[in-house]
């Protein structure tokens, strides 16, 4: 089962594609990560990947759009609805503190969940944006500059080889996102 989501690995949606996997007896699936949980949907209904698993709405941000419309004009079938909590971490490479942040990496969704937590951690830090919190915790790694943090999850963080700085900073506790799992007729 080819299983398409939003990238790289470690992002909210690559848990939760694995928890559908679970969910629904997939055997053995293959994720194949995209840049957008849109582009995700359209290699499902073109056929090149199985089933996509997209995010269509969060507790604090409402509908995402883009990927809500995709949805619904894909075509594609609903065989899972999947609606979980997400708790972000603060990540760095090894040895840096939160003192020495000096710039936060993650993607607006991210970052709006967590703003008042960052305000509070890190006052007049700037932020990035990437594409998905588990690209932020990539590059973050990949620069490997004790000076830079991402938000995102603690399988991004440990996947990526970080240190969490800070745990669950979302500035709402009940925070909570909504996948849903498509496939063809």
């Amino acid at each position: 089962m080819r299983v398409g989501l939003l990238g790289p690995e470690g992002t909210f949606t690559h848990e939760t594609g694995a928890m559908a996997a679970e969910r629904l007896g997939w055997r053995s699936p293959e994720f194949v990560t995209f840049p957008t949980g849109a582009e995700a949907v359209a290699a499902a209904a073109r056929g090149d990947v199985d089933v996509a698993v997209v995010a269509v709405a969060t507790s604090l941000g409402g509908e995402i759009a883009a990927e809500s419309q995709a949805a619904a004009q894909s075509g594609l079938h609903l065989l899972d609805t999947i609606q979980r909590p997400c708790h972000y971490q603060l990540a760095a490479p090894l040895g840096a503190t939160l003192e020495g942040v000096c710039l936060v990496r993650s993607n607006p969704k991210a970052l709006a969940d967590c703003a008042a937590a960052l305000t509070r951690l890190l006052p007049g830090v700037p932020h990035a944006q990437t594409p998905s919190t588990a690209a932020a915790a990539r590059a973050v790694a990949e620069e490997g500059r004790p000076d830079t943090a991402a938000v995102c999850t603690a399988i991004a963080a440990e996947r990526y080889g970080l240190a969490v700085l800070a745990e669950n900073i979302e500035d709402d506790a009940a925070n909570w996102t909504r996948w849903l799992v498509l496939g063809r007729p």
